[in-house]
């Protein structure tokens, strides 16, 4: 892990992709007070998001992708003030998306494809003046897309099929 650690010793990016890593994900985590990366996809972590991660203020891409985690998306995920990148792909969470997670407002890329989520999406989507890509394609998500998604000026990708969503867009939206 050498390379994955600033000379202080800290470790700043933590990437194990496709090792076959079968375990939960360690509340301690949340202790890694300089981790701006962690990239764990393609591997077969089980359990819940740990609410731990609300302290990994200085987290810039959580990539999460492939995995077997369950449960719903802690609300401690709106302060990971840093974030930019929010992927978990192909997991099994479930539930809502919380608001908070559009506290994180330096989101410039967010996909939650093939999962489990329903209900419908936060309003407060518009606080994210950074986000060029929201993929939430096949999930369970209902209600209209919020007028806010438009504040979103830089949105340069945006993938809602396969949701229970009703409404027109808004012919701004090509």
């Amino acid at each position: 892990l050498e390379n994955y650690c600033h000379d202080s010793g800290n470790v700043f990016a933590i990437a194990k992709k496709g090792m076959g890593i079968s375990s939960q994900l360690p509340s301690e985590l949340g202790h890694l007070h300089s981790l701006e990366w962690l990239v764990l996809r393609h591997n077969k972590i089980k359990g819940t998001l740990p609410t731990a991660f609300g302290m990994l203020t200085h987290l810039k891409v959580l990539d999460l992708s492939d995995n077997e985690i369950t449960g719903t998306i802690p609300t401690e995920i709106g302060d990971m003030t840093s974030l930019k990148h929010f992927v978990t792909d192909k997991t099994k969470l479930s539930g809502n998306i919380p608001r908070e997670l559009f506290f994180a407002n330096n989101l410039e890329y967010i996909s939650m494809v093939e999962n489990e989520l329903f209900g419908e999406l936060p309003k407060n989507i518009g606080n994210l003046s950074n986000l060029t890509m929201l993929n939430l394609r096949a999930n369970m998500l209902n209600g209209t897309i919020p007028v806010s998604i438009y504040q979103c000026s830089k949105l340069h990708t945006l993938r809602l099929d396969k949701n229970r969503f009703t409404g027109i867009l808004s012919p701004q939206i090509k």
